[in-house]
Protein backbone atom coordinates (compact mmCIF):
# COMPACT_ATOMS: atom_id res chain seq x y z
CA UNK A 1 0.00 0.00 0.00
CA UNK A 2 1.23 3.84 -1.26
CA UNK A 3 2.18 5.75 2.04
CA UNK A 4 -0.21 9.16 1.65
CA UNK A 5 2.22 10.93 3.91
CA UNK A 6 5.76 11.21 5.99
CA UNK A 7 7.02 12.89 8.51
CA UNK A 8 10.33 14.76 8.33
CA UNK A 9 12.01 16.88 10.55
CA UNK A 10 9.07 16.34 12.83
CA UNK A 11 6.24 17.80 9.99
CA UNK A 12 4.04 15.61 7.96
CA UNK A 13 4.51 15.81 4.48
CA UNK A 14 1.63 15.07 1.93
CA UNK A 15 3.23 13.16 -0.60
CA UNK A 16 0.80 14.78 -3.47
CA UNK A 17 1.52 17.96 -2.90
CA UNK A 18 5.28 17.14 -3.25
CA UNK A 19 5.51 14.29 -6.52
CA UNK A 20 6.93 16.76 -9.28
CA UNK A 21 9.55 18.38 -7.11
CA UNK A 22 10.50 14.95 -5.77
CA UNK A 23 10.60 13.22 -9.31
CA UNK A 24 12.53 15.92 -10.34
CA UNK A 25 15.02 15.45 -7.53
CA UNK A 26 15.37 11.86 -8.23
CA UNK A 27 16.74 12.25 -11.98
CA UNK A 28 19.67 14.36 -10.33
CA UNK A 29 23.10 13.00 -8.99
CA UNK A 30 23.36 13.52 -5.44
CA UNK A 31 26.82 14.34 -3.19
CA UNK A 32 26.84 14.40 0.46
CA UNK A 33 28.32 17.48 1.61
CA UNK A 34 29.07 19.46 4.87
CA UNK A 35 27.16 23.10 3.95
CA UNK A 36 29.43 25.95 4.20
CA UNK A 37 28.76 29.37 3.69
CA UNK A 38 29.60 31.22 -0.01
CA UNK A 39 29.99 34.41 -1.45
CA UNK A 40 27.56 36.76 -1.60
CA UNK A 41 26.65 40.60 -2.78
CA UNK A 42 25.09 42.24 0.24
CA UNK A 43 23.59 45.55 -1.55
CA UNK A 44 22.85 48.97 0.33
CA UNK A 45 19.09 48.12 0.34
CA UNK A 46 19.95 44.96 3.01
CA UNK A 47 19.26 42.38 -0.39
CA UNK A 48 21.71 39.33 -0.24
CA UNK A 49 22.77 37.63 -3.68
CA UNK A 50 24.09 34.85 -4.00
CA UNK A 51 27.56 35.72 -5.95
CA UNK A 52 27.63 33.61 -9.07
CA UNK A 53 30.63 35.48 -10.30
CA UNK A 54 27.69 38.28 -11.53
CA UNK A 55 28.88 41.59 -12.39
CA UNK A 56 27.72 43.64 -10.06
CA UNK A 57 28.32 47.89 -9.04
CA UNK A 58 30.61 48.46 -6.18
CA UNK A 59 29.11 51.67 -5.64
CA UNK A 60 25.93 49.50 -5.28
CA UNK A 61 26.85 46.14 -3.73
CA UNK A 62 30.37 44.25 -1.97
CA UNK A 63 31.11 40.80 -2.17
CA UNK A 64 31.41 39.25 0.98
CA UNK A 65 32.89 35.71 1.38
CA UNK A 66 30.56 34.34 3.96
CA UNK A 67 27.54 36.45 3.81
CA UNK A 68 25.60 33.85 2.04
CA UNK A 69 24.05 32.10 5.27
CA UNK A 70 21.68 29.11 4.37
CA UNK A 71 20.28 27.21 2.09
CA UNK A 72 17.00 24.94 1.80
CA UNK A 73 16.41 21.68 0.93
CA UNK A 74 14.55 21.32 -2.63
CA UNK A 75 11.79 19.16 -0.75
CA UNK A 76 11.04 19.94 2.26
CA UNK A 77 12.66 23.59 3.05
CA UNK A 78 14.50 22.73 5.91
CA UNK A 79 17.20 24.99 6.76
CA UNK A 80 20.75 23.95 5.51
CA UNK A 81 23.30 25.88 7.72
CA UNK A 82 26.31 25.88 9.83
CA UNK A 83 24.09 24.94 12.71
CA UNK A 84 25.77 21.11 13.54
CA UNK A 85 21.81 19.46 13.29
CA UNK A 86 21.59 21.46 9.78
CA UNK A 87 25.03 21.28 8.22
CA UNK A 88 24.99 18.02 6.31
CA UNK A 89 23.13 17.30 3.15
CA UNK A 90 23.44 16.03 -0.03
CA UNK A 91 24.27 18.72 -3.32
CA UNK A 92 23.47 18.43 -7.16
CA UNK A 93 25.61 20.01 -9.75
CA UNK A 94 23.37 23.15 -10.08
CA UNK A 95 24.48 24.09 -6.43
CA UNK A 96 20.54 22.60 -5.14
CA UNK A 97 20.46 21.12 -1.93
CA UNK A 98 18.74 18.52 0.19
CA UNK A 99 18.40 17.64 4.04
CA UNK A 100 19.33 13.97 4.79
CA UNK A 101 15.83 13.35 5.75
CA UNK A 102 14.36 14.10 2.47
CA UNK A 103 17.79 12.46 0.94
CA UNK A 104 17.61 9.39 2.58
CA UNK A 105 13.26 9.11 2.60
CA UNK A 106 12.84 9.60 -1.49
CA UNK A 107 16.48 9.45 -2.98
CA UNK A 108 18.35 6.38 -1.40
CA UNK A 109 14.83 4.42 -0.90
Amino acid sequence: MKKDSVIIHGERLVLKEFERVIDSCRSRTWTKQTWTPKSALVYKSGVVQQYVGQDYDPNEARLDENAWEHDHCEICAWTLDKREEGNTGYIDTNDNWLCTECYSQFIEE
